[in-house]
C-alpha cells in the first residue's frame, strides 16, 4: 500500500502483513489505516509502519470495511463457502453487532459466489449503505439493522452515455 500526497509524490509504502491484495483500506479517527486481509481472513492495523492483526475472522472472509463517525469499524464479510453474508460492526476488537438477516429471515446481502465485490460506508444518517455488484443493487440498513430499502442502480455507458437501469428491487 503506498500513500501520496496532493502533489503525486510517494510518502509512505507500507507491505501487507502477509503480502496479500487488501480487500478494503479505512482510516480511523486516529488516523491510523486499517485494512482487510481476504486471504489470512483478517482485519490488520498499521500504526506508525507496524503491522497489527486487530481480529481474526476464522469461518469468515472479510469484502470490504468502512470506519464509522463513532469510531467503530463496519466489515462485510461471507463464510468460507459462500453461502452467507454479512456486516459486522467492531469496537475496537470486539464485535458489537451483526447484520445479517431482515424481518422475514431472508439474507440481506447477496451469497453465493467467490469473486463478488461489496462496498460499504455510514451516511449521515448513520445507516449501513451497501452497493452489491452481484445483484447491482444498493442495501440500506439503519443503525440497528433493520432494512429501510433496497433500490436498483443505475449507470451509463462508457462510450455513448446512455443512462440503463440495471435491476429493480423492491
Amino acid at each position: 500500500m503506498r500513500l501520496y500526497n496532493l502533489q503525486g509524490k510517494l510518502v509512505r509504502s507500507v507491505q501487507t502483513k502477509a503480502g496479500n491484495w487488501s480487500y478494503g483500506i479505512a482510516v480511523t479517527r486516529n488516523g491510523d489505516l486499517v485494512y482487510a486481509d481476504r486471504k489470512n481472513r483478517s482485519i490488520n492495523l498499521v500504526s506508525d509502519a507496524q503491522i497489527q492483526t486487530m481480529i481474526s475472522l476464522r469461518e469468515w472472509a472479510p469484502l470490504n470495511l468502512c470506519c464509522t463517525s463513532s469510531g467503530d469499524l463496519l466489515v462485510i464479510m461471507n463464510d468460507a463457502h459462500y453461502e452467507e453474508t454479512k456486516v459486522v460492526r467492531y469496537s475496537g476488537s470486539k464485535e458489537i453487532q451483526s447484520i445479517q438477516w431482515d424481518d422475514h429471515g431472508s439474507p440481506l446481502f447477496t451469497t453465493g459466489t467467490q469473486f463478488k465485490y461489496m462496498y460499504l460506508s455510514e451516511n449521515r444518517n448513520l445507516d449501513i449503505c451497501v452497493a452489491d455488484h452481484e445483484t447491482d443493487a444498493v442495501v440500506v440498513v439503519n443503525v440497528a439493522g433493520k432494512l429501510r430499502f433496497r433500490d436498483n442502480l443505475f449507470v451509463a455507458e462508457y462510450q455513448s452515455h446512455k443512462v440503463k437501469k440495471l435491476q429493480y428491487y423492491k
